[in-house]
């Protein structure tokens, strides 16, 4: 249980600590210390406005990861995500992550396809006109 959490579980339980708990007239529970709400999942969208809160200076790293209980390391790994791939990166199970791949790889391939044509033209071409090929040892 990290510091944060002992916090927040202290503060919970504090109500049983008062004094005059457990005789006979109940006493409703009161936090001693009212933390913010406890966030359990970080959704995309949270660890967006987390990032944007950081880039538009509201907070800083630091800050950030001390108030919700996690590492730097995390959240600057957020950031990084976030600008790479904006809140598609941010996502526990990123919806057309493989999808992205193929067409990239496809486009790639593509490519690499055009270029050695292009060779092979251009060798053909030096060929004809009796040149040698730039870079070529003969």
């Amino acid at each position: 249980m990290g510091p944060a959490q002992a916090r927040r579980s202290r503060a919970r339980l504090g109500w049983l600590l008062r004094p005059g708990y457990g005789k006979s007239t109940p006493k409703l529970p009161v936090l001693m210390n009212p933390e913010p709400e406890d966030i359990k999942r970080w959704t995309a969208r949270r660890k967006a406005a987390a990032v944007m809160d950081i880039i538009k200076g509201k907070t800083t790293v630091a800050e950030l990861a001390r108030s919700h209980d996690l590492t730097v390391a995390e959240v600057e790994q957020w950031m990084d995500d976030f600008v790479s791939m904006g809140t598609e990166a941010l996502r526990s199970h990123p919806r057309d992550a493989e999808a992205l791949h193929k067409v990239r790889e496809k486009d790639l391939l593509a490519k690499i396809g055009d270029l050695t044509m292009q060779m092979e033209v251009y060798k053909i071409a030096c060929e004809i006109q009796g040149k040698a090929l730039p870079g070529a040892n003969s």
